[in-house]
């Protein structure tokens, strides 16, 4: 704020989901949440599907190349590793996921026992940050000066420079020098 505090999102989670998180984290005692594509709607068409768009104009996802890298080297430190993700979006190869589209009243409060919550700036970036006992934001267009907060480890890409103001609707550069997964790793291990 302009006089200096720091205010995070707080979600009121209901008992039942409550309990739900806690039955998942007695299920899973070493867990870090990931998500790596974001934006999607919740809304479904009338045949009950959604469409999966293409990202363009402001990039935010996380390669699914270098999402399993990371998955990889979690599941060797002993971690299981949930993917945070709608049904209709590319399951990460070694992640788990829910059977079930959960809320993210859910997510908010499992983070809470969580190892940590790696995402992109999304909306699991913003209903965890509260929560969650660490994060690493992996940022491409968007910037952690408007969007994020102090509290995560905040990665930025590499030799990226915008060609037009964000969130303007003018299409930005497509050429997002991602952060690699050893340096995810490494904030992780920090």
């Amino acid at each position: 704020t302009p006089n200096g505090q720091t205010t995070m999102p707080f979600i009121t989670v209901p008992e039942n989901i409550q309990a739900l998180a806690k039955d998942f984290a007695e299920k899973n005692k070493k867990f870090v949440m990931f998500c790596r594509q974001g934006g999607l709607s919740v809304l479904k068409n009338g045949d009950n599907t959604r469409q999966v768009p293409m990202e363009h104009g402001l990039l935010r996802a996380y390669p699914i190349d270098k999402s399993e890298k990371v998955v990889e080297a979690l599941t060797k430190k002993g971690y299981t590793v949930l993917q945070v993700a709608l049904p209709e979006e590319p399951h990460v190869k070694g992640a788990i996921s829910l059977e079930q589209e959960q809320s993210m009243m859910f997510y908010a409060e499992i983070s809470k026992y969580a190892e940590c919550v790696i995402t992109i700036d999304s909306c699991l970036m913003h209903a965890t940050i509260n929560n969650c006992k660490k994060m690493i934001a992996i940022w491409a267009e968007t910037d952690p000066v408007g969007f994020g907060y102090a509290k995560a480890k905040n990665l930025l890409p590499h030799n990226y420079h915008p060609v037009a103001p964000l969130l303007a609707g003018i299409p930005d550069t497509p050429i997002i020098d991602y952060v690699e997964p050893d340096e995810i790793i490494s904030a992780f291990d920090d």
